[in-house]
This record gives structure tokens, sequence and C-alpha cells, in this order.
């Protein structure tokens, strides 16, 4: 099966950290589950573009010190055995450097990385991509775009984040909390992995 994987906050952990170099920098006390909607610049109200000029330089300048989110590298090792996983990212601007880093993190397990947005307009639509390279299985935290890419694919898990709590889902959208839940539901849709791949994972 070709399983697709959104980048930030699914397969790297790229959030936290964004948002400690922006408390740091503006002088705020944001947490996590502050964050509600996606764009976290809109967390500093006036200030928001300036902040997401900063998201963008922290990306430029320290995206290749991120790692992996947790469970998600032990995971890809399993799946990658018996799937093909491809990468699906809005990141611009920083393609070597995300292929550098995914090729690090999961140890050269993801395939391909593809750079695509939701317009359409300046490059192609995740769910383009997904169409074309035949993803059976995609993964994503933004509600927009599982939207987008439920009809081009079987199925589509929307990885639980505050941002993305609000409204109801298609009937081939799933939320999921955690990778062990990624694992189960793949193996759900395909004979299930070999004892000796999953066992002792978590």
């Amino acid at each position: 099966m070709i399983i697709g994987v959104d980048v930030d906050d699914v397969l790297i952990d790229t959030n936290p950290f964004l948002l400690e170099h922006l408390n740091g920098l503006f002088g705020t006390r944001f947490r996590r589950e502050d964050v509600t909607k996606y764009l976290i610049q809109g967390l500093f109200g006036e200030k928001a573009k300036l902040a997401e000029e900063e998201i963008y330089r922290f990306i430029e300048e320290k995206g290749d010190m991120l790692q992996a989110l947790e469970g998600s590298k032990e995971v890809i090792k399993v799946l990658s055995k018996r799937n093909e996983i491809i990468a699906v990212t809005a990141r611009m601007g920083v393609d070597d450097l995300t292929r550098n880093c995914l090729s690090r993190e999961f140890d050269g397990r993801i395939k391909e990385v593809y750079f695509a947005g939701l317009s359409g307009k300046s490059r192609k639509k995740k769910s383009e991509v997904i169409r074309e390279q035949n993803i059976e299985l995609y993964i994503d935290d933004n509600l927009d775009y599982a939207f987008d890419c439920a009809s081009a694919t079987r199925r589509i898990l929307l990885y639980n984040k505050p941002w993305n709590r609000n409204g109801s889902l298609p009937s081939n959208v799933k939320r999921v909390y955690n990778w062990q839940e990624i694992l189960r539901e793949v193996e759900s849709l395909k004979p299930a992995q070999n004892s000796e791949d999953v066992n002792g994972l978590f």
C-alpha cells in the first residue's frame, strides 16, 4: 500500500519549538492548547505578520534540528517494510532541508517528498499529488487538507491537535491520537504485519 504522510506535527515535532521561539521573541506565554487555529501566527494579533516571518526564518535556520514526533520513527520503520511511504508537505522554500531532515530521522524510509498546497495556484494541491501517486491512505493534522483530500483517497487519518477539533468529518476521515493508532488503522486495511514486526514497539 502507498501511504502519504504530512511532515510538520505528524512526522516531525514542529509546533512546540515554534511556539517556544515565538514566546521568547514576543514575551508571551502561549501553550500548545492555545493554538486552536492551524496558522500559529494568528495568536499574535497585530504582530501576526512578523510572527509569520519569524516562522519561516526559524524553519530555514533551525528546521534541520527538529526531530521525529513521538512514535513516528518506530511505526514508520514497521510500515516501510510492507508499504511505500511518501511525505506530502505544504512547506515552501526549504526542499533540501526537509528532505535531509526526513532522511536523517527516518533512516531513508521515506521514499519521496512532495511539496504541495491547498489552492493549487502556485503548485499542485495535496489532493492532486494523492491522486497522481495512487496514495491509498493519507495522514495530516490540517482539517482543510483532510477535507480537500477526502475524495482523492480511500482513507484519511486526521492526527488530533488543538487546531483541528471543530466540525464534523467526512465518512472516510478518522481522527487518531498517536502513532500506535495509525499502525492499527493500517493493519485494519490489509493483512496484519507479522507479529515479530510490531511486538515490543512501545
